[in-house]
């Protein structure tokens, strides 16, 4: 099975990963079904995926007898379709704003305006940059906005209000691309750095393209990160720091993931000219990152 794509599916599994899988499939495929059945058998062997019982000629025969090599085949294609579904469910139960999102569009395409209303409300609370940074937390307004501007919403008919979510709208759009382009520059930075390559024209493309925001913990972080990177790790990252590890903050796990990379080599830096700050703090941040399983 070592060259299937199932296998290249199942060896990324992380050991959480596996049970809860076996439930959601419990539910969502049935016990009796032959994609459930497959799965079921796999995961006794989850700690030795090159187990001989694993290989296909061996499963075909040992589960499914009656069926040819294509059908069974055929039952592994199904498993890697199910494995994929529980991947998009998992991710965006833990996006909270965009599950609000997804709520506000069932609700709104279907006339239920009033509890859309409601729901742009739970969104924006949701998306907030200044309690949950995420890139994305913007977007997600900007497109619940958007739906709600661009439809037969009833608050089209108050000119008011309609003017007063179209000047919001504007700013979450706005906010929305400043925090991206300022992501964005920064990771062109940081791949001129490895890379020796000369970024310079797309790096002022964005710059030319810049627009002012409200700061939000989001905007400054990003900020942060920029000048850190910029200054090619010269310039301590206490607040950025001190930042990831707000356990009052729930940091989006793509911006937890590059923050953490982007202090710990500032700290290997240092820690490589032997001075002992340097090599605990550096011990320290790991340390930390292990207990909020941010490693990968």
């Amino acid at each position: 099975m070592k060259s299937s794509k199932l296998f290249k599916y199942l060896s990324v599994l992380q050991p959480s990963d596996w049970r809860e899988m076996l439930q959601y499939f419990k539910g969502s495929i049935g016990e009796f079904n032959d994609a459930y059945k497959l799965f079921s058998n796999v995961y006794s062997y989850r700690k030795n995926l090159t187990h001989k019982k694993l290989e296909i000629d061996y499963m075909n025969e040992a589960l499914f007898p009656h069926l040819s090599r294509k059908s069974f085949q055929n039952i592994m294609s199904v498993l890697i379709k199910e494995i994929e579904t529980f991947w998009i469910w998992k991710d965006l139960k833990e996006q909270k704003a965009r599950i609000e999102l997804h709520r506000l569009e069932a609700l709104n395409r279907r006339g239920l305006y009033l509890e859309s209303s409601k729901t742009m409300k739970a969104l924006e609370k949701r998306a907030d940059n200044d309690l949950s940074p995420d890139l994305w937390n913007d977007y997600y307004v900007t497109k619940g906005r958007f739906e709600i501007l661009f439809s037969y919403h009833p608050v089209k008919q108050k000119t008011k209000e309609l003017k007063e979510m179209f000047s919001d709208y504007m700013s979450s759009l706005s906010s929305f691309v400043a925090n991206i382009f300022e992501y964005s520059k920064t990771e062109l930075l940081n791949l001129e750095k490895l890379k020796s390559h000369d970024w310079n024209k797309e790096i002022g493309m964005i710059n030319s393209l810049v627009l002012e925001v409200s700061p939000t913990m989001l905007s400054k972080s990003l900020a942060w990160q920029h000048d850190l990177v910029k200054s090619d790790y010269q310039i301590k990252p206490q607040q950025l720091s001190q930042f990831i590890r707000n356990k009052k903050i729930e940091i989006s796990k793509v911006l937890h993931i590059t923050y953490y990379y982007r202090v710990r080599r500032y700290l290997l830096l240092r820690a490589r000219t032997g001075e002992d700050l340097y090599i605990d703090e550096l011990l320290s941040l790991i340390s930390w990152s292990s207990k909020v399983e941010l490693e990968v």
